[in-house]
């Protein structure tokens, strides 16, 4: 397991940390986890296209999504409405 902290924006896909992350998934197969889904990407495109790409997404914010809620959160536009 490994833990990489952003302090920037979810606007930003370029973030040092979320790319170290997605690396990581990418290689590993792993679940991309964060505590909320707008911290994670702000937008629909975003995260969309990690969904796409086959990248497994959870927030704690909302425990119980699998990836199709994930989905029809990113088609609302990345936003989980907390």
């Amino acid at each position: 397991m490994a833990e990489h902290q952003d302090i920037a924006s979810g606007k930003d896909d370029r973030r040092q940390e979320f790319q170290a992350a997605l690396a990581r998934c990418r290689q590993l197969g792993a679940v991309l986890v964060a505590a909320r889904l707008d911290r994670l990407a702000r937008r629909a495109h975003s995260l969309s296209g990690l969904l796409e790409e086959g990248i497994s997404i959870r927030a704690a914010d909302m425990p119980g999504a699998d990836d199709l809620m994930m989905r029809v959160f990113a088609a609302m536009g990345g936003r989980s409405g907390s």
